[in-house]
């Protein structure tokens, strides 16, 4: 792994970004229920939903450009690009999907819990937030061709590239499919633009923004982000999502501008760096593991509004990172546990 030292920063930043996202992650799926309550709760306790999941949309797009800044560099080959990643990945996630599946099941919805079920929900993706995770398998899958486009491209790699380009938009053509699914190639293509510039700032390019103007298109982002949501729901009375979508334009100012801003905090205590190495070192497990957490806290009544949403929210937050760590640690320690806890 290379990098051009461009800015000076702390070389545990992608630690740094890694323990952010997850943790921002858990907060926004704690916030997120009550967004769906407008006018059903007091319109305060919708607000601070609003801000905080407004706050924490930059989640998924930083991991993205993480993974452009630390793969997109790397030189190896494809065999051992994908034999590094998918075992680390594919095992952790048939087994979270086989879990999920298991807790979500209910016989009186579904009676006949045979192949053709288990097929049709791992197609579809047995939790909601598994969807990040097949779109993570898919840039797996192109990495490596992006990777060379990037770095030197060659006209069989790009013909390649666009072969896989070609079928994954006529997968997601509606005629085509002969099973409706959730999870969509072409939303996924749209995230490309995210690991690019993740490469670029982290290995191209000499950024040396001010943390002050950094730190105002971050609030311009999240104000645009919070009130156009507010307006948008308030107009249908219902809750509208869309500024909250990963590929809008205040969430993408708002994500890179955080994401360099990250890469330029040096950490200097050796104790919040240990933590924060520490979620990092568990923060795919943490991020398989925290929705049957949640689910499990909901069932004893702990969710963001068992109290005011202004402490609800930050401590069912702590609660699900705790539980989910020790869950994760706890598998990990078992045999075998290293290919299952993510």
């Amino acid at each position: 792994m290379t990098y051009s030292k461009t800015t000076n920063h702390s070389w545990d930043w992608p630690d740094q970004v890694r323990a952010i996202a997850t943790v921002s992650v858990i907060l926004l799926h704690v916030a997120a229920p009550l967004l769906y309550q407008f006018r059903k709760i007091e319109v305060s306790h919708w607000w601070i939903a609003n801000i905080i999941d407004s706050t924490m949309r930059f989640c998924v797009p930083v991991f993205m450009m993480l993974t452009g800044a630390l793969l997109l560099s790397k030189n190896e080959s494809t065999i051992l690009f994908y034999k590094k990643r998918f075992t680390r990945l594919v095992y952790p996630f048939i087994l979270w999907s086989l879990i999920y599946l298991w807790y979500n099941f209910d016989p009186k919805v579904t009676k006949n819990f045979n192949m053709t079920y288990v097929w049709e929900q791992l197609v579809n993706g047995t939790s909601y937030h598994l969807w990040y995770v097949y779109m993570i398998v898919f840039y797996y899958f192109l990495i490596p061709f992006l990777r060379k486009w990037i770095q030197v491209a060659t006209t069989k790699k790009i013909i390649l590239l666009l072969i896989i380009w070609f079928v994954v938009l006529m997968l997601g053509m509606s005629y085509l499919q002969t099973m409706k699914s959730r999870i969509n190639g072409l939303y996924f293509i749209g995230f490309l633009g995210y690991p690019i510039v993740g490469y670029l700032v982290s290995n191209r390019l000499s950024i040396n923004i001010n943390k002050y103007i950094l730190f105002l298109i971050i609030v311009i982002g999240w104000l645009v982000t919070a009130v156009g949501t507010f307006y948008l729901t308030q107009k249908s009375g219902h809750f509208k999502g869309e500024f909250y979508h990963y590929l809008s334009p205040s969430v993408m100012f708002m994500s890179v501008s955080i994401f360099i801003l990250i890469k330029q905090i040096n950490i200097q205590r050796n104790g919040l760096k240990n933590i924060v190495n520490f979620i990092s070192t568990y923060s795919f497990g943490i991020y398989l593991s925290h929705v049957l957490v949640l689910s499990l806290l909901k069932e004893v009544g702990i969710t963001g509004s068992w109290v005011h949403p202004l402490w609800g929210i930050p401590i069912t937050t702590f609660i699900a990172l705790i539980f989910s760590i020790t869950l994760v640690y706890g598998i990990k320690k078992l045999p075998l546990g290293n290919y299952i806890s993510g």
